[in-house]
């Protein structure tokens, strides 16, 4: 007995000083390569504060990565953003062909045909759109066009800023068409 415990306890002892600390710190290396990156399929994230549900964000892919010392979350499959009232119902959403989400800041760029939609059902189309997280607004210096179907109305123009819902926005340089009676009826 005292003999087949002084063999395993020998055996123990060659084992763990055949690992040497070069192989355990390159193993230990390995792991923070891996950590850097990861790959998500079929995502449903859900953004909440006090319980409530505020933001659902959908997409086909995801990969995590850090870039120096910051976050990334990049979606190079696109993704559908959906904004919920207090209600839980969805009160503006948000389509893009990519997006990257940095973390730290607390923003999403959105890119390659973004569309955003009310619950008016107006539209805004542009080639790129930051969200502010924080703030909880919508902002691009490039060209947008925004149809209202309600009012009978286009609008294009370059610049805009507007919450998160598409319910107020402001253009900074603006050109559109309009329908004779809305545009009488709103100099009265």
């Amino acid at each position: 007995m005292k003999d087949s415990l002084l063999i395993t306890a020998c055996l123990f002892l060659f084992l763990l000083s055949s690992c040497t600390s070069d192989k355990l710190e390159s193993v230990a290396n390995d792991d923070q390569e891996y950590a850097k990156d990861e790959t998500l399929f079929d995502v449903e994230l859900s953004y909440s504060d006090s319980a409530v549900v505020q933001v659902r964000i959908i997409s086909p892919m995801l990969v995590r990565k850090k870039e120096n010392n910051e976050l990334l979350e990049e979606f190079p499959k696109g993704l559908h953003v959906e904004f919920l009232n207090a209600s839980g119902n969805v009160s503006s959403y948000l389509d893009a062909k990519y997006a990257t989400r940095y973390e730290r800041k607390g923003i999403v760029i959105a890119e390659d045909s973004v569309v955003v939609y009310n619950r008016l059902n107006e539209k805004l189309e542009t080639s790129q759109l930051t969200w502010d997280e924080k703030n909880q607004n919508l902002e691009t210096p490039r060209f947008v066009k925004i149809t209202r179907p309600k009012k009978g109305d286009t609008i294009y123009g370059f610049g805009l800023t507007a919450d998160q819902e598409f319910n107020r926005f402001e253009l900074k340089e603006v050109s559109g068409k309009s329908k004779f009676d809305n545009l009488v009826n709103s100099v009265k």
